[in-house]
C-alpha cells in the first residue's frame, strides 16, 4: 500500500480536511459538506481533495450525481495519519 508523502501534511487545506476525517473517521462526505465543516473555498477544497485521493489518504465514492469522500480503508495509512495528528498536538 502507498505511504503518504510527508509534504502532504504541509498544506493547511489538506490539514483541515484530514483533521475533519480524523475526528469522524467513519464518515463519508461530499465536497459541499467538507467545505461547510472546514471553511475552505470550493477551489481550495477541490485541490486538496484531489491531492489526498492521489496520495491514497482519501477514497472517492462516486454515484451518478455526486462524489463522497472517506478515509482510506488502509489501516497502515490511517495509523500514519493518527500519528501525525498526535505528534502535532491537533
Amino acid at each position: 500500500m502507498p505511504r503518504p508523502n510527508e509534504k502532504i501534511f504541509s498544506c493547511p487545506a489538506r490539514q483541515k480536511i484530514m483533521e475533519f476525517f480524523s475526528n469522524s473517521p467513519a464518515s463519508i462526505d461530499t465536497l459541499r459538506g467538507i467545505m461547510a465543516w472546514t471553511g475552505l473555498t470550493k477551489k481550495e477544497a477541490i485541490k486538496a481533495l484531489e491531492e489526498l485521493v492521489k496520495e491514497g489518504i482519501l477514497t472517492p465514492h462516486r454515484t451518478s450525481s455526486t462524489v463522497g469522500y472517506a478515509y482510506t480503508p488502509d489501516k497502515n495509512m490511517s495509523k500514519k495519519i493518527i500519528k501525525y495528528f498526535n505528534k502535532s498536538g491537533r
